[in-house]
């Protein structure tokens, strides 16, 4: 197995909709980089929004309308789904002789949840969420982000400076024969070459299979290969200085290409 010294805890940020095959993802990763895995559930701000309009209901499968939608409800209810999703996630760490934490969070605490050392895991469905929020969360620059994405596509690293993105793409490759899409970002193109040709040399014996030096202006992520759009991101490992300017392209690219088609 592959270590990885610099991270303590992978932050798992969950709601209450990961079937059990992205909860198997997510202990797999965390087993592969030796890390305790720390899920934070993430109240669903829209949904709590909706419930304090006067005027919504919540309609049964026999039609009926149910009087108690209401945030203080629907709260309930949400710490009763992530507890069930917890079990499970708990479950399976054990399994794998991981250490295995729970949290529930508010959309605005989260940046205090997350310390320098650790890993911040989003779901296709958190990445989404947090990035229709009127303001996203700050977070540390140093905090590699890692995005789990719903296709079957490949592994996107977006590279920033951050020498921790580069290792865990190494640790989480290491002997797989899996090659990766590598990313080189700034804000001049100067700059941004001369990223990917160090990243290029950090990472060693991993297959690229494409590389790209971009800036943030035109839409970095618009300029990615036509086919990777079209097919998403099974998984990407994104650098903390950019996160936050990229959360809501990633988001789209995270899902299946059936989903964004409904969109």
């Amino acid at each position: 197995m592959t270590g990885n010294p610099g991270s303590r805890r992978m932050i798992a940020v969950l709601g209450t909709e990961p079937a059990p095959p992205q909860l198997e993802r997510i202990v797999a990763l965390a087993e592969r980089l030796q890390c305790e895995i720390r899920a934070a559930f993430m109240e669903d701000v829209a949904l709590l929004w909706s419930a304090a309009l006067p005027f919504t209901r919540l309609i049964a499968r026999s039609g009926a309308s149910e009087p108690a939608f209401e945030p203080a409800a629907v709260r309930r209810a949400m710490r009763l789904m992530a507890e069930d999703v917890h079990l499970r996630l708990a479950e399976l760490a054990r399994s794998r002789r991981l250490r295995c934490s729970f949290t529930l969070l508010a959309a605005g605490e989260l940046r205090a949840a997350v310390e320098e050392r650790d890993l911040l895991l989003l779901t296709a469905a958190q990445a989404r969420l947090l990035s229709a929020l009127p303001r996203p969360p700050e977070l540390p620059a140093s905090l590699p982000l890692v995005l789990l994405g719903e296709s079957r596509g490949p592994l996107l690293v977006i590279y920033a400076g951050n020498e921790r993105v580069l290792q865990l793409a190494r640790n989480l490759v290491a002997g797989t024969g899996s090659e990766i899409l590598l990313l080189a970002l700034a804000e001049d193109m100067g700059t941004a070459r001369r990223r990917l040709r160090e990243a290029g040399q950090r990472l060693g014996e991993v297959r690229i299979r494409e590389d790209l030096a971009l800036t943030f202006a035109p839409d970095p992520l618009k300029q990615l290969p036509p086919d990777l759009i079209q097919k998403g991101v099974g998984l990407a490992i994104v650098d903390g200085a950019v996160a936050g300017r990229l959360l809501a392209g990633l988001a789209e690219l995270l899902h299946a290409p059936r989903a964004r088609d409904l969109t």
